[in-house]
C-alpha cells in the first residue's frame, strides 16, 4: 500500500463524483522554492506604473531520499524543479465550488518525464 505525505500547508482532498474520498492532511513540513526577484523594466499602462520583474527560483531544500511506496504531495513549482523525482505528486484536475474556490482534486499527477 502506498503512503502519501503532504508537504503543502493545506489539506489535499481527493474527490470522486463530487464526494471527498480521501483527505491528506498537512504533515507539518512545508517544502517551497525560494525566489529572488530581479527588476527588469517599468512600463506605463494607462495612468499606472507597472514594474516588470524576473523571478529566479532557488533550491527547495528538499532532501528526502526516495523510499519504495512513499509519495510526497508538493506544489507544482517544487515538482517542476525536481523532474527527476518519480515520488513527487501534485494535485491535478482541480475541483472548485460555485464561488470558484478549490475544494479538492480528482487525481494526483507526476510532473517528470519518466513513465510509470
Amino acid at each position: 500500500m502506498a503512503k502519501l505525505i503532504n508537504l503543502t500547508e493545506h489539506d489535499i482532498n481527493i474527490v470522486d463524483r463530487d464526494k471527498v474520498i480521501l483527505t491528506i492532511p498537512p504533515s507539518g513540513r512545508v517544502v517551497r522554492l525560494g525566489v529572488k526577484i530581479k527588476p527588469v523594466a517599468t512600463k506605463f499602462v494607462d495612468d499606472a506604473v507597472v514594474r516588470i520583474t524576473q523571478n529566479e527560483y532557488l533550491s527547495s531544500g528538499f532532501a528526502e531520499q526516495p523510499q519504495n511506496g512513499v509519495y510526497y504531495v508538493v506544489s507544482q513549482l517544487v515538482a517542476n524543479s525536481l523532474p527527476e523525482r518519480e515520488d513527487l505528486l501534485i494535485p491535478n484536475e482541480l475541483v472548485r465550488d460555485k464561488q470558484g474556490k478549490v475544494i479538492g482534486c480528482r487525481s494526483l499527477a507526476r510532473v517528470g518525464e519518466k513513465s510509470w
